[in-house]
C-alpha cells in the first residue's frame, strides 16, 4: 500500500503520510469543471417527460386488450407512468404509531456486498470497525427507549419481518431513524461463515407488489420499525 500511494500521490505522500493527515486534495474543486449547471449554463432539463404518457397509453390499451392483471393493482402500475413528478402516499406513512423508526441502510468503508465474504476484510472489519455489525441509533432515541450502547434488541417492522444484533449510539443517524449495515447477516450456506454475522439488513422488509417500482422492479430500502430489547 506504501508503494502505491507513493507512486499515485508523490514520494512524500506515503502510508505514513496519509496515517498523519488524513486526506490529500491532489487539485482544488473547480464547481465549473464538473456541475451541470455551471458548466452548461445555457442547457435545458426537462421537467415534462411525454414518454412516460405516450408509454401509459401504450400499456393501458394492452392491458385492456390482453387482459393482463398486475399486482397490486393495473391503476396502480398504470398510475407510477407520470410525466410530471407525483405524489403517491407509501404503506410505511401510514404504519401504526407503535413503529415509530425509519429502517435504513448504511455500508461501511471496508466492506460493501460483492466482497463481504473475503475472509481477511470481514475479519478486519468484523474485529476493528464498531459500527460493522451493529444497528447504528441515535442516544437520545435511545435514552428515550430505555437502551443503552450494546443492548442486544430486535428490530420489528410493521410488515412483519425482523432481525437482531446489538445497538451502537451514534449521533451519525438522525433521532427518527435506525440505521442496519448492508452486507452482514447473509443466509447463504455457500458464503464465507464470517458475512453470516450481525442483523441481516433484508430481513425486515417484505418483498410484494406494493414495495416495488413497477417502472423498474427497485426494491424500498426504508421500512418502520420498533426495537425490542431481547
Amino acid at each position: 500500500m506504501d508503494r502505491v500511494l507513493r507512486s499515485k500521490h508523490g514520494d512524500e505522500h506515503g502510508l505514513d503520510w496519509f496515517k498523519d493527515s488524513g486526506i490529500l486534495l491532489d487539485k482544488p474543486v473547480n464547481a465549473a469543471a464538473f456541475y451541470g449547471a455551471a458548466k452548461f449554463p445555457k442547457a435545458k432539463f426537462p421537467i415534462y417527460y411525454e414518454e412516460y404518457a405516450v408509454w401509459r397509453e401504450w400499456l393501458a390499451q394492452e392491458i385492456k386488450d390482453k387482459g393482463i392483471n398486475y399486482k397490486p393493482s393495473n391503476d396502480f402500475v398504470l398510475n407510477s407512468y407520470q410525466p410530471l413528478p407525483t405524489w403517491r402516499e407509501h404503506p410505511e406513512h401510514t404504519a401504526p404509531a407503535t413503529y415509530p423508526l425509519y429502517a435504513i441502510n448504511f455500508k461501511i468503508m471496508e466492506l460493501f456486498y460483492g466482497n463481504i465474504d473475503q475472509p481477511w476484510m470481514n475479519e478486519w472489519a468484523f474485529k476493528n470497525n464498531p459500527y460493522a455489525t451493529a444497528i447504528l441509533i441515535n442516544p437520545a432515541t435511545a435514552a428515550g427507549l430505555g437502551l443503552k450502547d450494546g443492548d442486544q434488541v430486535e428490530a420489528q417492522s410493521f410488515t412483519g419481518g425482523k432481525t437482531q444484533g446489538p445497538i451502537k449510539l451514534t449521533n451519525l443517524v438522525m433521532p427518527n431513524l435506525i440505521a442496519i449495515g448492508g452486507a452482514w447477516g447473509a443466509r447463504s450456506v455457500h458464503i464465507y461463515p464470517g458475512a453470516q454475522r450481525g442483523p441481516h439488513f433484508n430481513s425486515p422488509w417484505k418483498l410484494s407488489p406494493e414495495f416495488l417500482d413497477p417502472l423498474r422492479g427497485g426494491f424500498d430500502l426504508t421500512t418502520r420499525a420498533q426495537l425490542v430489547k431481547v
